[in-house]
């Protein structure tokens, strides 16, 4: 790819505006919060303050410059190896390890290797089932490499991530049988992640927790009780919310049970922005994640192999963010890869001359 064949593509503006709204608002946010240092860092556990949200929209910014000198595939190769990585680790540590012992990777919990995984996951075999130009040893590479990593998101412990690829698995086969929903896909994520958050949060609300002593004891329902707790601070601070990234000062007020240890996020990407930051600060980066879709619908590249990788890469860490905690790194890497998205969305004339010739 050269500059030449771009031609002046730039980054979209309304989604450069968009994020400096966003960032705008973090600032003041922590400024009348009086904890500047906070909003600038966040927690020393989760870092999910400004420079944090800096970090997404430059690594945004990267993903759309450098696809102009490096072939897209580059980039599938690259992230399937950083996935390949994780899962040997992950695997090591099952096969090898101590059975007793967790699975946490690099990241030394297996909540976010398994978020990770999922993404990787997915993207890949999205990649498999579009690719029609294959070279017989990469394609098998490709698919060893795609079952080894969801041996790692079997055996981790965290089943975030393979719920939601057996989801997406199965409506990408769908898709690619039906034509009119294969060409159409990218204009249905964003009402689709819209809905699936809406259902999400009212399925947390109504669903009751008995027994408020068993909180404590049972996976499922301290996540539920921290998703309630997200929720009650929502309403309780429903503007501006409780400050950036300072969900754990608010959760002791709301919490069910006191036999829990104090939570440092809502365990959920979009609960914590809600609570945190409240309805203004949902809404701007929501706004974002509307004009990444937007840009990104495409009916010609819908059936092209390297902007299924990215799209489903990005819309899948949407989806495992509902019931997932953010990190740094998992959100880096996902908005690069919306960065790259939006890059292959401008131009699908030459995109698909390329894949013709590559």
């Amino acid at each position: 790819f050269s500059s030449k064949q771009w031609g002046k593509v730039t980054f979209p503006r309304n989604l450069a505006i968009a994020f400096s709204a966003f960032i705008g608002y973090l600032l003041f946010r922590a400024a009348i919060s009086g904890s500047l240092w906070q909003g600038f860092v966040g927690t020393s556990d989760r870092n999910l303050g400004i420079l944090t949200y800096l970090v997404f929209f430059l690594f945004t910014w990267i993903g759309f410059q450098l696809t102009e000198s490096a072939k897209p595939k580059t980039f599938v190769h690259l992230l399937t190896l950083v996935g390949v990585g994780e899962a040997s680790i992950a695997n090591y540590q099952y096969f090898a390890g101590e059975k007793s012992a967790a699975i946490t990777g690099t990241f030394y919990n297996s909540n976010p290797v398994s978020f990770l995984l999922g993404i990787i996951a997915a993207s890949l075999f999205a990649f498999l089932v579009y690719e029609k130009k294959r070279s017989t040893a990469e394609y098998l590479i490709l698919v060893f490499s795609q079952l080894w990593i969801l041996i790692a998101l079997y055996f981790c412990g965290s089943q975030q991530g393979l719920i939601i690829f057996g989801l997406i698995a199965v409506v990408l086969v769908i898709t690619k049988l039906i034509r009119v929903l294969r060409v159409n896909f990218a204009k249905i994520l964003f009402p689709t992640f819209v809905i699936a958050l809406v259902t999400f949060s009212i399925t947390v609300f109504a669903f009751p927790i008995k027994g408020n002593s068993q909180i404590a004891n049972n996976a499922f329902l301290e996540r539920l009780e921290i998703y309630k707790s997200a929720l009650k601070l929502t309403i309780q601070y429903p503007f501006f919310g409780v400050g950036v990234d300072s969900f754990h000062e608010k959760y002791g007020q709301v919490t069910l049970t006191t036999l829990m240890q104090l939570a440092d996020n809502a365990h959920s990407v979009p609960l914590h922005i809600l609570s945190t930051l409240g309805f203004i600060g949902f809404a701007l980066w929501l706004t974002i994640i509307f004009f990444v879709f937007n840009y990104g619908k495409s009916g010609v590249n819908e059936e092209q192999a390297e902007f299924k990788f990215f799209q489903i890469g990005f819309f899948s860490y949407l989806l495992i963010g509902i019931v997932g905690i953010e990190h740094p790194v998992i959100g880096a890497i996902s908005w690069l890869m919306a960065g790259v998205l939006l890059k292959l969305s401008f131009l699908p004339s030459y995109l698909n001359s390329y894949l013709h010739i590559a």
